[in-house]
């Protein structure tokens, strides 16, 4: 992980660069991005002193228990609602694992088969048949669509949320106040105000609080 404290030449507040990297580290090239387990993308903005800034997130090998355990709560939740439905090989697996490595190189698949060869090194990761750059507005209108789906108002989900629920995650995971902030690049705790509870976690602090009679002293 780096940072810098300006933006190089060439580069545009809003520009991403990505990079992949195999088992061993090394980074590849664009045919070879079937092999990607390592994805960096490096940030140019505007938004505070830290202008320019690179982070690395890993594939999910949907092999941990938490992986495993939600999979068969969705396989049972599902049957339930329709014990006729059969899913695919694979598809339960794709919906509990939330995967950005995978998700890009389905999008290198999908550019392959439509163009028949790989993108330029220059090209952008992600855009739409006709070549336009996706935007953030129509990223904005997808979540707004599948919060909807789900029975959230729409009016409460943007782009943004995708910060406060990063927060959030991590919080659940319990990385370390610094990680987070240097990871969201906050440059104070400000990031707490962005978190939400994880329901798990009230839920058992709730079980315990239920049980306890507390004792008053005045100051």
């Amino acid at each position: 992980m780096t940072q810098e404290t300006s933006i190089p030449t060439g580069a545009s507040p809003g520009q991403i660069d990505v990079f992949a990297r195999d088992a061993a580290g090394n980074i590849l090239e664009a045919r070879d991005l079937t092999q990607m387990v390592e994805m960096a993308l490096r940030l140019y903005s505007g938004k505070n002193t830290l202008e320019t800034c690179t982070r690395t997130v890993y594939e999910n090998t949907d092999d941990s228990p938490e992986a495993k355990a939600q999979i068969e709560m969705l396989r049972e939740t599902m049957r339930q609602q329709d014990a006729a439905f059969e899913y695919k090989e694979g598809e339960l697996e794709e919906m509990v694992s939330v995967c950005p490595v995978k998700a890009v190189k389905k999008i290198f698949q999908a550019y392959v088969e439509l163009h028949g060869q790989p993108p330029p090194k220059e090209a952008a990761v992600f855009s739409k048949k006709d070549g336009s750059v996706l935007r953030r507005g129509e990223i904005s209108e997808w979540l707004k669509t599948g919060a909807e789906a789900c029975g959230i108002p729409k009016a409460k989900v943007a782009s943004h949320s995708l910060r406060r629920g990063g927060a959030s995650a991590y919080v659940a995971a319990g990385l370390s106040d610094d990680h987070i902030c240097r990871f969201g690049r906050w440059t104070s705790l400000a990031y707490k105000a962005y978190v939400y509870a994880h329901a798990g976690a009230v839920h058992a602090a709730l079980k315990v609080a239920a049980t306890k009679v507390p004792r008053f002293e005045m100051n």
